[in-house]
């Protein structure tokens, strides 16, 4: 005998598949979305955590340097321009060299001081022009202490002088200087000391020897 079936036996099958369908659609939906993870879930555990960036530290400045006991000394200091140099009327020769002795008079109004070696050439021709080398330092027979010259007051430099008569006359070539160039310790202005002393004009030829500067 034939079954009959009612309107509503006929749409439970399509009812049925609608809702396979549409579970199946949520469920790839799930599955595939554009930032690859599930649109329902929370954040994920393996997303990193911000941190503070390590701050640098502040570089500390430097204080400038100062000049100190070195600037006050360069204040105190005998300037070429308010120095005199003279020759002692008392030189003398001692075995061959002849003893020459500088005075350095400080002839400003003020004290101040001289310290160590000046530089000390022979010059001639009338011009100015260096005979022979530049004196070499003697830095053993004298004390090199700091000497103070009050207004008007002086110290003295002790220069020896090798004949040039102990050179050849080809390598010598001696010449009668006008006198000395003389440089105060620290100085690089010179001053003028006359003396007719005979000198060699080859610069390569050394007759000078100079000490420190000595009180007088």
């Amino acid at each position: 005998m034939p079954v009959s079936r009612t309107p509503t036996d006929l749409l439970r099958p399509s009812v049925a598949l609608l809702a396979l369908t549409a579970v199946a659609a949520l469920a790839g939906c799930a599955a595939v979305s554009p930032s690859g993870a599930s649109p329902l879930a929370g954040p994920s555990s393996s997303t990193p955590v911000p941190t503070d960036s390590p701050t640098s530290a502040t570089p500390q400045a430097i204080a400038p340097a100062h000049g100190g006991a070195s600037a006050s000394t360069a204040a105190d200091r005998c300037r070429t321009d308010q120095l005199e140099g003279t020759l002692d009327d008392d030189d003398a020769t001692l075995g061959e060299d002849a003893r020459v002795t500088i005075v350095l008079t400080n002839t400003a109004s003020s004290e101040c001081t001289l310290q160590g070696w000046p530089g000390v050439s022979l010059v001639g021709y009338g011009d100015g022009t260096q005979l022979g080398a530049a004196a070499e330092r003697d830095i053993v027979s004298l004390p090199h202490d700091t000497v103070s010259l009050e207004a008007g007051g002086s110290a003295t430099v002790l220069v020896l002088l090798a004949p040039a008569v102990d050179w050849a006359a080809q390598q010598c070539r001696p010449h009668v200087a006008d006198g000395f160039r003389v440089y105060p310790p620290g100085e690089t202005r010179s001053l003028f000391v006359e003396g007719d002393y005979t000198a060699c004009t080859d610069t390569a030829v050394s007759l000078l020897t100079v000490n420190a500067v000595q009180p007088a």
